[in-house]
């Protein structure tokens, strides 16, 4: 007589990851599959799905691990040999958690009354992945002599966290043009 040996189910087994953005280094995850006398069995691949990560839509497959912060899925696939069969994990979370920005207002000690808003101040705003802006920092008192504020608000984006910086300038008063006629 002859029987059938039928194939197996491996235990395919897959680990999440939680990262920070750095613009660079890919957040992966691992898998391995083992057969029933616990030998490891190969090749292993292993796909990742967007969660949120806009812009990306949710259900979005990846091609490589994800580099960009959001919410993540990846999970495990065995393709199956001569005794054992096809199967996929279950998924794990990936999470890249957004990283810090860093605003700086930079301004003179002082300057002097002319008539018009002062605007001597710049900004900055840095952080991972090359974030690097130079934008226009808002005024208030800007005008008369005393004392001004610059500062400036970075809402963040979809890769890093807000930031904000203020800073303090005096406007010195000028010295008017005396003038005599005899």
């Amino acid at each position: 007589k002859t029987f059938v040996i039928n194939k197996a189910d491996p235990v395919v087994t897959v680990t999440g990851n939680t990262c920070t953005y750095d613009g660079a280094t890919p957040c992966a995850g691992s898998g391995s599959a083992k057969g029933i006398t616990n030998e490891p069995l190969t090749p292993v691949n292993v796909a990742y799905t967007v969660v949120a990560a806009p812009p990306r839509n949710p259900g979005d497959l990846l091609t490589t691990a994800p580099v960009d912060a959001g919410a993540y899925q990846v999970a495990a696939r065995f393709v199956g040999n001569a005794n054992y069969n096809a199967k996929q994990s279950a998924p794990a979370t990936i999470t890249i958690n957004q990283a810090a920005s860093t605003t700086v207002v930079t301004c003179p000690a002082s300057v002097t009354y002319s008539g018009v808003a002062q605007t001597p101040c710049s900004a900055s705003v840095a952080g991972a992945g090359g974030l690097n802006l130079a934008p226009t920092p808002l005024y208030t008192d800007n005008l008369n002599a005393g004392t001004a504020t610059a500062a400036y608000t970075y809402a963040g984006d979809v890769n890093h966290t807000g930031s904000s910086d203020s800073k303090t300038f005096v406007i010195n008063k000028a010295d008017p043009v005396v003038t005599v006629t005899g």
